[in-house]
């Protein structure tokens, strides 16, 4: 009887081992080539996608908009996402003739409700590529959609913003 109560206790301490969720689970990370995100319908026939790039297509100014989608690779867990890491060009810096934007934004499952959570600007910041902005949030979602909205500006054509990858990821430092 005792070997019985045993074996029934080694199975379930097993089985936990598998269905728990470890301390770690929500540190990986999520990434997407700008290529692969959804071009908005005022972008039409103003943007280009170049390899990994999401870019002004020939002497095209004004603003181009893409949206990516954010998915969760725990399914079961909630991710520890903090940062996020951006590889773009803004080929004048800080200053506002060309200019790169990330939004992280969720829609909420009752309304559908956009929000935005966070927001990179590259010309808040020193050209550093890939460009680290950490923000706080707890991700829900059982309760959210996440997406990115990425915003391309250019006043002329004499050289080109892009962007070419976004990572969110949990910053492991301090």
């Amino acid at each position: 009887m005792n070997y019985v109560r045993n074996a029934a206790v080694a199975v379930t301490m097993l089985a936990a081992l598998f269905l728990v969720p470890s301390a770690d689970a929500g540190q990986g990370e999520w990434t997407t080539a700008a290529s692969a995100c959804v071009p908005d319908e005022s972008s039409h026939g103003t943007y280009t996608l170049e390899q990994a790039r999401f870019e002004f297509l020939g002497a095209n100014t004004g603003e181009i908009v893409a949206r990516c989608n954010i998915t969760n690779p725990f399914d079961a867990v909630n991710p520890l996402w903090d940062c996020m890491s951006i590889t773009y060009d803004d080929p004048d810096g800080f200053f506002s003739q060309y200019r790169v934007r990330v939004q992280l934004r969720l829609a909420r499952d009752t309304t559908g409700a956009s929000q935005t959570i966070t927001t990179f600007d590259s010309n808040l910041v020193a050209d550093d590529n890939p460009e680290l902005h950490c923000f706080a949030h707890d991700f829900n979602f059982l309760r959210n959609a996440y997406y990115l909205t990425v915003i391309l500006d250019r006043e002329d054509a004499q050289a080109t913003p892009r962007i070419m990858r976004v990572r969110l990821f949990r910053n492991q430092q301090g």
